[in-house]
């Protein structure tokens, strides 16, 4: 059972702290009600001595502290943090200029002299908004607009392939939007790093839920690295592009025409289901396919076809 009080958490009492290397939080930010992720931080706008502004991500171990048995729960959480930590360096240090790029890292004992009341922070270059927020409730219609998401989208993701490592959460609010830049991903904590140990390699499905490839709802991973992890983000990376469609994402609407009887918690093998998500799936894509412009319509939905292909044995481009 929790004790967590009612009060705020160290965590939640970071507006107007003076950091480390000059960085003064400034104010929370606050995430809209339907937003994902961010269970075990607190986002804060901070700025620098030269006035650079920046986002801040503090790590929240009240959930962690209020277990039946907090060790785990804190060694859990803490070793997510050094992870992400360390994975933004190489990724900074390897000039992946399409992903987020990292600031300044630290810790900071909101209490002196209170161990008790120590938060730890990543701080991130500052976007105007995320994809998400962009769409906002509205079907995006533009032709021009859509192409140069889906080319920016996937080539951040390349870059990320490219050092050996899968983000495994790829969705709407994770790509980043900014003025005078590509759009970058962002969020690496459920990443796996083919080159160091990850903390969620054990899992299934480390991301969101809401967007996994089928497969792995149903518990049919495939053994092979490259099929599991890889072919993983080739399917959300689909998704997005059918997201930017239809402002909807791949997994809800297959899941909401597949229907209750054919659903994951049913426990039915995928072996067994694989057919009529393939169906549903082919039937989806050509609809939207049906509204898209003539010039761009028969490319952009060949490659959602390849992307989310419901098989993961024959998902991705068939040369590959």
């Amino acid at each position: 059972m929790s004790n967590r009080s009612s009060g705020p958490t160290p965590a939640e009492r970071l507006t107007g702290k003076v950091l480390a290397n000059g960085w003064t939080v400034t104010d929370r930010m606050y995430r809209p009600p339907n937003a994902s992720g961010g269970a075990f931080s607190v986002p804060y706008y901070v700025q620098s001595h030269a006035g650079q502004r920046a986002f801040l991500k503090a790590l929240d171990y009240t959930e962690a502290l209020g277990a039946d048995h907090p060790a785990p729960k804190l060694h859990e959480r803490s070793t997510e943090f050094l992870f992400e930590k360390t994975l933004l360096t190489k990724c900074k240090s390897k000039g992946l200029f399409r992903v987020i790029g990292i600031l300044d890292s630290g810790s900071i004992v909101v209490e002196p002299g209170n161990v008790g009341t120590v938060v730890e922070y990543l701080i991130f270059e500052l976007a105007h908004g995320d994809v998400r927020s962009f769409v906002d409730g509205a079907t995006i219609k533009n032709a021009s607009w859509i192409l140069q998401m889906m080319h920016e989208s996937t080539a951040a993701l390349r870059q990320l392939h490219g050092v050996k490592v899968a983000h495994q959460d790829i969705k709407p609010s994770n790509i980043l939007l900014f003025d005078n830049q590509p759009a970058k991903l962002a969020d690496l904590g459920s990443a796996f790093d083919a080159e160091a140990p990850s903390p969620h390699d054990g899992y299934i499905c480390p991301g969101d839920l809401t967007y996994a490839p089928p497969e792995l709802l149903y518990g049919d991973a495939p053994m092979d690295w490259k099929a599991r992890r890889v072919g993983c983000d080739l399917y959300l990376l689909g998704s997005l592009f059918f997201f930017f469609l239809s402002n909807v994402s791949m997994t809800p609407m297959l899941l909401r025409r597949l229907g209750r009887r054919l659903h994951y918690t049913t426990g039915r093998p995928y072996s067994e289901v694989i057919p009529y998500i393939q169906a549903v799936f082919y039937s989806l894509v050509d609809e939207v396919e049906a509204q898209l412009p003539q010039p761009i319509a028969p490319e952009v939905a060949r490659t959602i076809r390849h992307l989310c292909e419901p098989d993961p044995d024959r998902r991705g481009h068939p040369r590959n």
